[in-house]
C-alpha cells in the first residue's frame, strides 16, 4: 500500500476555493484504479491548514495518477496553480510506502 499526505498552508479567506477544488478532485480521483482513498481534511482550530490523504493499492498506481502532474490541462496540473495561489508557503509532501 501507497499513501500521499499534502500539507497545505492555506489563506484563511481563501480556504473555501480550495476545498471546493479539492472535493471535486477527490471524486475523479476516488474513480482511479488503485485508488482506496482520497480524503480532504482540516485540523480542528485551524483554518490555515488543509490536508490531502491519499491512500493507494500500490506506488505505481499512485504515479500513474501524477503521471501527467506536469502538464498545463492535467486536473493535478491544475490544481496545483489553484493551490500556488490560495497558499501562504509551500504545501508539504510526505509520499509515504506504509509499513504496517
Amino acid at each position: 500500500m501507497y499513501q500521499c499526505i499534502s500539507v497545505v498552508h492555506v489563506d484563511p479567506a481563501k480556504k473555501d476555493i480550495l476545498v471546493d477544488a479539492a472535493k471535486k478532485l477527490a471524486v475523479t480521483t476516488r474513480e482511479e484504479t488503485g485508488n482506496l482513498s482520497y480524503d480532504v481534511l482540516k485540523p480542528e482550530g485551524r483554518e490555515d491548514i488543509i490536508i490531502l490523504a491519499e491512500r493507494w493499492q500500490s506506488e505505481e498506481d499512485f504515479q500513474r495518477h501524477v503521471a501527467h502532474a506536469g502538464e498545463e490541462g492535467d486536473r493535478v496540473f491544475e490544481f496545483g496553480k489553484l493551490v500556488g495561489s490560495v497558499s501562504t508557503a509551500p504545501s508539504d509532501l510526505y509520499p509515504c510506502k506504509v509499513l504496517f
